[in-house]
């Protein structure tokens, strides 16, 4: 499938790019959030997972990449990872990117969820990033879940923030959805990790129980 508006054209990326874009990823997301280039290859070849590539409409350059987790039987996508180019930030692709995302997807999902590192004021280098993610997810509409969250990476697991971005026209999903969507976000892109139940079980009794109080 290819997407485009006046500035960005979004490709469907295939088996041929997955070398460059893991070398990308390598680059552009720090050693624990990585999946290994073998595993990046086995998920692709499995159909829901799928790569994104993102070009400049006028010049065809390569500014940015995005690799999704469709989640068909629940309607709901689960953004895997998404990057700019270091040459290329700072000039509002991420954005247009997102846009353009959930305009295309927007009469087939109900919406898609979003992993975002924990703002750490005890990192100086890296803290004033974190928050300027969340406030640039939070901006174009994703909604933190207030869930305890762990991407399965190491003993215990790696804390992130949940969001969500719910598409046109859907209703707020449950705590049987999101429960779902992480079991099989688990069961899918995560299969290499052998601890993943360990901890699944950490926070998913939590899911059930937010739900409950709240109105997410």
């Amino acid at each position: 499938m290819t997407s485009e508006n006046l500035h960005i054209r979004i490709e469907r990326g295939n088996e041929n790019n997955i070398d460059m874009i893991h070398a990308y990823l390598q680059e552009d997301f720090p050693p624990e959030e990585l999946i290994t280039l073998s595993h990046f290859k086995d998920i692709y070849n499995k159909g829901k997972y799928v790569l994104y590539l993102v070009k400049d409409k006028t010049s065809n350059d390569l500014v940015g990449y995005f690799t999704l987790f469709l989640i068909d039987d629940l309607k709901f996508i689960w953004l895997d990872y998404i990057a700019i180019l270091k040459s290329f930030r700072g000039q509002g692709y991420g954005s247009l990117i997102l846009k353009e995302l959930f305009r295309m997807n927007e009469n087939k999902y109900k919406g898609v969820f979003i992993e975002v590192e924990h703002p750490d004021e005890n990192d100086s280098i890296h803290y004033l990033d974190q928050c300027k993610r969340v406030s640039f997810y939070e901006r174009l509409g994703a909604e933190h879940i207030p869930l305890n969250y762990r991407l399965p990476r190491g003993e215990v697991g790696l804390p992130l923030r949940l969001y969500f971005k719910t598409l046109s026209g859907t209703e707020m999903i449950s705590a049987v959805e999101i429960k779902g969507v992480i079991e099989s976000v688990f069961e899918y892109t995560h299969l290499d990790v052998e601890n993943r139940h360990m901890i699944y079980e950490q926070f998913v009794d939590e899911i059930l129980s937010f739900r409950i109080e709240n109105d997410f």
